[in-house]
């Protein structure tokens, strides 16, 4: 089964998404430890923070296949291949 980028990334953020609510700062924040790296989020709402979170990790991927990156165990590679 083929999954799309956006269902990767949809999925990779509602699996691995640390999301809290800090109260002396009355905002949502959003961690995600990812192998292209360490992805953070802070904003009013809960699902503001998953829309950033996603749209970083969209970003990260699409660069990463623009340079071309060849390394058959990168994570990137293993996405790309997906869609071949």
């Amino acid at each position: 089964m083929k999954l799309s980028i956006k269902q990767y990334i949809d999925e990779t953020v509602r699996r691995e998404a640390k999301i809290g609510y800090d109260k002396e700062l009355k905002v949502w924040y959003g961690t995600l430890d990812h192998k292209v790296g360490l992805l953070c989020s802070q904003r009013k709402t809960k699902a503001e923070v998953k829309k950033e979170l996603t749209e970083i990790l969209e970003e990260f991927i699409i660069l990463s296949l623009k340079e071309g990156k060849k390394d058959k165990h990168s994570e990137i590679y293993k996405i790309q291949g997906a869609y071949r």
